[in-house]
């Protein structure tokens, strides 16, 4: 399980809950920070896979191919 936040700054996504939302129900989670801070989208390694397989940003180029 990754950070979605994280993924997408990577990727060069904005808006990492947008990005997320159309993820399958069982590709993500959200999980509550230490300290009781807000609340992570959490994304498995198939939702990693999907965001960049959906990405249309230079960046993830090389794991398209």
């Amino acid at each position: 399980m990754v950070v979605a936040a994280d993924v997408c700054r990577v990727l060069g996504i904005v808006h990492a809950y947008k990005a997320v939302a159309p993820l399958p129900a069982d590709e993500k989670n959200h999980h509550q920070m230490m300290g009781g801070g807000k609340l992570a989208a959490i994304i498995s390694e198939p939702g990693l896979y999907r965001l960049i397989m959906r990405s249309d940003k230079p960046v993830a180029r090389p794991f398209q191919d």
